[in-house]
């Protein structure tokens, strides 16, 4: 896909959208930003709420899981979503495994608010010229999941996301 978009996008005007259909994940999103692509159009959100695929920043995980049976804290300590604001992953592993209705609807709140504030950072990034600076933070986030889960054990959430941002660039704010 990347060499595809490498070829085809500067062959397109540089005054008008670039648009990408169906390439949905956070990391083929970032990939194609960082090529020029402006606007997107994929199911993957909604989805892959839907099948217990949530997405975090520090990963995907799958609801489903038993291990979430008794997990109460959000699904995204980072997310300002409805879903992360009041609802447990216990509570959602709970009404997935139940079959209800109402899970669907608050995951695909919770995937789709993921994928806004994602592209809505590289927007502000775009603008502060330091997009290489939020693609690596956000790529180290999301690879890293066990390190950041890790050192959240020992400092406070804020604290470890400000170090990892100092990390890649001191001056970025996201």
């Amino acid at each position: 896909m990347y060499a595809t978009l490498d070829f085809t996008l500067p062959l397109l005007p540089t005054h008008k959208p670039r648009y990408l259909m169906g390439v949905g994940t956070p990391e083929n999103i970032i990939e194609a930003i960082s090529r020029g692509v402006d606007m997107f159009d994929c199911v993957m959100p909604t989805r892959n709420a839907r099948n217990a695929t949530i997405f975090t920043s520090f990963g995907k995980l799958s609801i489903k899981s038993s291990r979430y049976a008794l997990d109460e804290s959000p699904l995204d300590s980072e997310c300002d979503c409805y879903t992360c604001k009041h609802f447990s992953r216990a509570y959602l592993h709970h009404l997935f495994r139940s079959n209800e209705i109402t899970y669907h609807r608050l995951a695909t709140i919770h995937n789709l608010r993921y994928y806004l504030n994602l592209v809505r950072g590289a927007r502000e990034a775009i603008l502060q010229e330091s997009l290489i600076s939020f693609f690596s933070f956000t790529l180290a986030l999301r690879k890293e999941k066990r390190f950041m889960n890790s050192f959240a054990l020992f400092f406070p959430k804020l604290q470890s996301r400000s170090i990892l941002r100092s990390l890649c660039n001191p001056k970025m704010s996201f």
